[in-house]
């Protein structure tokens, strides 16, 4: 049988502590974050599966595939795009530091192809 342990303050703090030195912080919300980017967006799209639509003409399907984001991008109140936009920048200026989400999509009338692979800007993830 497992003998329960009683933890002082102390021992919680010093705990608190070693995670802090060793983590930082955000590190475990940088992680998350990379791992959504890396692994979480192909699931996600995956997940979705194709989009079936039948109609009169015949069954059309949409298929998206590779997600992928672009660099990161500001739009200025006159319309004009800031690239190679910094975080800090944004951060100073009070912007979304954000760049596009792009998914590659392919459109099939009765699994026929109808359109070649197209990448398409489907949003923007910050």
């Amino acid at each position: 049988m497992l003998k329960q342990v009683e933890f002082t303050k102390e021992d919680l703090w010093a705990v608190m502590r070693a995670f802090i030195e060793e983590e930082g912080l955000v590190q475990h919300h940088i992680k998350s974050y990379n791992h959504f980017v890396k692994e979480g967006l192909k699931e996600l799209i995956k997940s979705l599966g194709d989009l079936e639509v039948r109609t009169k003409y015949g069954t059309i399907t949409l298929k998206m595939r590779d997600p992928e984001i672009g660099k990161p991008s500001v739009v200025e109140i006159d319309g004009t795009v800031l690239e190679n936009v910094k975080p800090m920048e944004c951060r100073l200026r009070n912007l979304t530091y954000a760049a596009p989400l792009y998914v590659t999509m392919s459109l099939f009338v009765d699994g026929k192809p109808v359109t070649r692979p197209e990448k398409v800007e489907v949003g923007i993830i910050p």
